[in-house]
């Protein structure tokens, strides 16, 4: 009863076409572009916080279950096939265009589970294809998920347990853990092959010392539901994203030629 989620402003359908949601805090192009899914949605608010407060300009070309590779080949939440297909080249449209100093790279990567060998194979194509179109690219590594699924109330759970217990039950990651860690793992391995390309580990904020999910502090949870955090676990992760966002924005300021 206490989750609340902010109204969603009405906006063009098509919004993306436009460039997605754009917020020009610099007055210039967007110097930070956010890629993703719902994973990549959960911390909009903080990074538009951090680009407000940094005066840069921040573009979001996100959308619900659309993954951050060029791979929307399904047609949710676009009405067709052939609109899944367009968002995706827009997208790389407006990266040729900005060249950003950052672009964030967020998504729920255990979703390519069913696919193992193909997850290292895709990730390389879309980092070829996207490294040359910003200064930096940040990728974001998945928080843990738990189990019981999006249909199951984490507080309501842990209310009963702490009642009999007096403590915080401990919930463990789901069945994909291993996988998770295993994106992980390409991930980093990919910043040896990627000069421009910075890991962003997110996910270490989340686990206890014997590796259960760290989904909660006292009276404040961090996550939303099983795998998707709310704003005050988003939160915990701003100052790894505020110094991957600086060093972008430094390295972009000391390569800007004499009077820029």
């Amino acid at each position: 009863y206490d989750v609340e989620f902010p109204a969603v402003p009405t906006r063009e359908d098509h919004v993306w076409k436009q460039g997605g949601i754009i917020h020009p805090f610099s007055g210039q192009k967007p110097q930070v572009v956010v890629l993703g899914s719902s994973h990549a949605l959960m911390y909009a608010a903080m990074i538009d916080a951090i680009c407000q407060r940094k005066k840069l300009s921040v573009a979001f070309l996100c959308a619900d279950s659309t993954p951050a590779f060029f791979e929307t080949k399904t047609p949710r939440p676009f009405s067709e096939a052939k609109q899944a297909l367009e968002f995706d080249e827009t997208r790389k449209k407006w990266l040729k265009d900005w060249h950003p100093e950052a672009l964030i790279v967020i998504d729920r990567w255990d979703l390519w589970a069913e696919r193992p060998p193909a997850f290292d194979q895709h990730l390389n194509d879309f980092l070829r294809e996207v490294t040359p179109l910003a200064d930096k690219v940040l990728l974001v590594t998945q928080v843990p998920a738990m189990r019981g699924g999006d249909s199951v109330n984490l507080r309501e759970v842990v209310l009963s347990q702490i009642k009999a217990k007096g403590t915080l039950p401990p919930m463990q990651p789901n069945n994909l853990e291993s996988f998770r860690i295993q994106t992980a793992a390409s991930i980093e391995a990919a910043a040896d092959q990627f000069p421009n390309l910075t890991v962003v580990r997110a996910d270490r904020l989340f686990y206890q010392s014997d590796r259960s999910v760290k989904y909660a502090e006292g009276r404040s949870f961090f996550y939303a539901d099983d795998d998707h955090l709310a704003d005050s676990g988003a939160e915990r992760a701003r100052p790894l994203f505020e110094a991957a966002i600086d060093q972008a924005h430094s390295r972009a300021s000391e390569e800007l030629p004499l009077g820029q």
